[in-house]
């Protein structure tokens, strides 16, 4: 890493950017993608779908060049057993990417594997079925007990962070994810600690959620040997605009925020 003392102790950063309508910015970026990139942004069949598939990825390699002093489009990535990406084994830079149609996120840890999710609160009219395969019993039948407007918020409060911690383990998204409870309760701000044995050995991980607007939640993991509290810093910039200008990000901008 550049300059590790950028981060505070259990300090995450989190990026986040809204997409760009720009036909000609996605023709722009998609240089700084690898051939495998390209080709997979080739293979959606909606416009749409490609340009967020490219920006997302673009936006990742960005952040990454400016932890690692690497050139975006040289940046190559590892795949983990179960498909995770990561930086050579011999980085300290821990990353993960969300997004969803309106924004990317993107998280950087120093010390721990990290996951991140973020969503938009939409209504859905398969929530309950959904809340089925993935809540516990337990959050399962909370939820049954809430109104409908409590239920939305509860749902998305316990999917953010389930994803973030399966992405943190490097499993994605699997059946495992009704084998182990995080409840609501957790505050923007406040660190949850939980154990889950859906792995080889129990482990243990640290939770906090964050919003960005009213109408998007989302959560960052890491996994770690003991409790500790994470400290977010949000960050919420026009990343294209910085790198189209300069070819670099304005970190001052970004790490001198509080």
């Amino acid at each position: 890493m550049r300059n590790p003392s950028i981060f505070k102790p259990d300090e995450i950063h989190v990026w986040i950017n809204h997409y760009n309508d720009s036909e000609s910015l996605s023709g722009t970026i998609i240089s700084l993608l690898s051939a495998s990139e390209i080709k997979r942004a080739n293979a959606f069949r909606f416009n749409e779908d490609r340009k967020r598939y490219i920006q997302a990825h673009a936006i990742l390699r960005i952040i990454l060049s400016e932890y690692t002093g690497i050139l975006p489009r040289d940046i190559n990535y590892n795949i983990g057993p179960h498909g995770k990406p990561c930086l050579s084994p011999s980085s300290t830079v821990n990353f993960n990417l969300s997004h969803t149609k309106e924004m990317i996120a993107v998280a950087i840890s120093p010390e721990y594997n990290i996951g991140i999710d973020i969503e938009k609160l939409a209504c859905m009219d398969d929530m309950e079925s959904v809340a089925h395969q993935f809540m516990s019993r337990e959050e399962y039948n909370t939820m049954n007990f809430m109104k409908a407007d409590a239920k939305k918020d509860y749902f998305y409060q316990c999917w953010v962070q389930k994803e973030a911690l399966v992405k943190a383990s490097g499993r994605g998204i699997d059946d495992h994810l009704c084998s182990f409870s995080v409840m609501n309760g957790l505050h923007p701000g406040a660190t949850k600690t939980i154990s889950t044995c859906f792995e080889e050995t129990p482990n243990t991980w640290s939770l906090q959620t964050f919003e960005h607007t009213p109408d998007h939640i989302g959560a960052v993991c890491v996994k770690s040997s003991e409790a500790h509290p994470l400290s977010i810093r949000l960050r919420h910039d026009d990343i294209f605009n910085d790198f189209s200008r300069n070819n670099v990000i304005d970190k001052n901008k970004f790490f001198k925020c509080e």
